[in-house]
Parts: C-alpha cells; sequence; structure tokens
C-alpha cells in the first residue's frame, strides 16, 4: 500500500522536476493540480497521487483511493 509519507521528498520540487521524473505528459503544465495514478489492486481500487501546486512548486500532496473511472482534467485554451 502506498502511504502519503512516501511521496514526501516531491515537496518543494518544482513542475520541471516532477515532469521530468514521472516521464507523463498527462498532466496540462500550467494547472495548479496534477493527478498521477499509481495502482489499481485486484477489486479495481485506484490509488491516485495528487500534487497540488503554488508558484510552480510542490506544497501539498493528496493519495485518493477510488472505485470510480479516472477521467483527466485537463484544460487547453485557444
Amino acid at each position: 500500500m502506498k502511504k502519503k509519507d512516501e511521496y514526501q521528498h516531491y515537496m518543494g520540487m518544482s513542475k520541471l522536476q516532477i515532469f521530468i521524473e514521472m516521464n507523463d505528459q498527462a498532466n496540462y503544465y500550467m494547472a495548479n493540480k496534477w493527478e498521477y495514478h499509481i495502482n489499481t489492486n485486484l477489486f479495481g481500487k485506484k490509488t491516485i497521487l495528487i500534487l497540488f501546486f503554488r508558484k510552480d512548486i510542490v506544497y501539498k500532496i493528496r493519495i485518493k483511493k477510488t472505485y470510480k473511472k479516472i477521467v483527466p482534467q485537463t484544460l487547453y485554451y485557444v
């Protein structure tokens, strides 16, 4: 089971550092909230890592567990 303490090393990191470390382009770079799907257990329960940014630096980390379908929350400006 993934716990919040396992991801505390992300605190204080910039968006670019997270982007490089996670190798993921699913999140909109300018968004203040990034979500990463960490795990799905045998029964379909998903674990999601949520990173909150203030001035492009991580200031809060949350772990969310849900059975719901994961829908990316990307916003694109035209």
